[in-house]
């Protein structure tokens, strides 16, 4: 039989074994290097009315070893999450080992090194608690605009955890509203901002609208010129009569912007035409009240309230020089 074994194809034998060797001493040859690779952790099963209160990992960081040419294509895309099965664990601690047989590798490449080789898993009973949600507002509105209102709906939310996560909830907050450069009002969905707690909430997001209003101010101008209609201006001239003073003092208030625009383009007061007209034909002087501008929203104050019509005096007619009798020239 063994005699067989040796002569029964040799040739076919040979090269098998020179194959074999060739092979083993091209693996033995290569050059071995180390690679990190990070595979995602899943949590399975959770039991029903229980939480996990505790931080876990998210990932696994597993250390492998093998030569260049096996580990070439083994990056973490390669890996399938590693999946911890919570059903049947009991309340409070648990502790689940990674199982290297779990995760597949290219013969040849080795796991040197597992962190953490043990995630620690606390569950607890899992209650429900309302809580207050509060608008984050960030920012400032256009110059000449203010916040008038924030109205949020619903002003509370439940929120599950253990009892002694929830004890220090008492308020939550919103995702960051930016009211930067803005001039109108605006409405929308924020989420509900949890981060840094181990709980979940029911509702996630909540409704808010926010108003903008613009700001209100006054202004002063000064020297705003007086007013009147170009038939009261020929009448006045033709009596000799004018007005004094000819310009007044404007406070202008309301909106910033309608101000700022009246200050660049002043409305004038006007004499008041009832007045004016009756001074005119009794030819008097009189006080002439000012008919303040009117703009929507806008409140006019000016000083002084009034005006005076003066007739300036006539000048009183010059003398005519009269004329010297010529004396007689004397008789020779």
């Amino acid at each position: 039989m063994i005699r067989r074994f040796f002569t029964y194809h040799p040739l076919m034998k040979l090269f098998s074994l020179a194959l074999a060797c060739g092979l083993w001493f091209v693996i033995r040859g290569e050059k071995l290097t180390e690679m990190s690779v990070n595979i995602p952790v899943k949590f399975e099963n959770l039991p029903a009315g229980t939480i996990m209160n505790s931080d876990v990992p998210n990932t696994i960081r597993l250390k492998l070893r093998g030569s260049k040419l096996r580990m070439a294509k083994m990056n973490e895309d390669f890996f399938t999450p590693y999946v911890i099965n919570l059903e049947g664990s009991k309340m409070g601690h648990n502790s689940f080992g990674f199982m290297p047989k779990t995760s597949k590798c290219h013969f040849g490449v080795s796991i040197n090194r597992i962190q953490p080789q043990n995630i620690h898993v606390l569950l607890s009973k899992i209650m429900t608690k309302p809580v207050t949600v509060e608008p984050r507002i960030v920012g400032n509105p256009m110059p000449g605009f203010s916040l008038k209102s924030v109205q949020i709906n619903p002003t509370q939310v439940q929120i599950q955890g253990d009892q002694a996560q929830l004890e220090l909830i008492n308020v939550l907050g919103t995702e960051e509203i930016n009211l930067d450069g803005r001039s109108t009002s605006f409405q929308g969905d924020y989420d509900v901002d949890l981060r840094g707690y181990r709980a979940n909430l029911l509702v996630s997001t909540v409704h808010v609208q926010v108003e903008i209003e613009e700001k209100t101010g006054t202004e002063t101008i000064l020297s705003v010129p007086v007013k009147w209609t170009e038939a009261q201006a020929e009448e006045i001239k033709k009596d000799g009569a004018r007005i004094q003073p000819e310009t007044v003092t404007m406070k202008v208030s309301g909106r910033l912007t309608q101000v700022f625009e009246i200050v660049k383009n002043p409305i004038s007061p006007t004499l008041n035409a009832k007045q004016l007209n009756a001074a005119l034909r009794g030819n008097r002087e009189a006080v002439i009240f000012l008919d303040l501008p009117v703009a929507e929203g806008m409140k006019f104050e000016v000083e002084p309230k009034a005006v005076k019509l003066i007739y300036e005096p006539k000048q009183p007619e010059e003398a005519q020089p009269q004329e010297q009798p010529q004396q007689a020239a004397p008789q020779p």
